[in-house]
């Protein structure tokens, strides 16, 4: 599912900018890029692939699977941060209960999220 939304928005944005090479992507989009060590280190940490290869000994991620998983956690990470922050202001000040269920609802979502992609990858 973070892979297929990944692809998607790949595929409409170079239709957009066709002059972009498919593999020039993440540069022209202003993404990171990672070494080959930092993307096997990742690999290992996710959940295992599902899909067998055998051109690739066996079941294996493909290294653009490992970045749309890396940028799919560090959106959320990024949310969390923006929860944080409003917690920490609110700690400040009298907040009322309708803001505070707001953080809240932010903060089950996102680990409803988390715990589908781990489902859905390990399904």
């Amino acid at each position: 599912m973070v892979y297929e939304r990944y692809l998607q928005g790949k595929v409409a944005w170079l239709v957009q900018h066709p002059d972009v090479d498919p593999e020039d992507y993440r540069t022209a989009q202003g993404l990171p890029i990672y070494s080959p060590e930092v993307l096997q280190r990742e690999a290992y940490a996710m959940p295992a692939p599902q899909i067998y290869d055998p051109g690739r000994r066996g079941i294996r991620w493909a290294d653009e699977e490992i970045y749309a998983w890396r940028d799919h956690h560090q959106a959320l990470e990024d949310g969390l941060v923006e929860v944080g922050l409003a917690v920490s202001h609110a700690a400040r000040r009298r907040v009322n209960k309708r803001e505070l269920l707001q953080i809240q609802a932010v903060m089950l979502e996102a680990q409803e999220v988390r715990a589908f992609e781990a489902m859905r990858y390990l399904n």
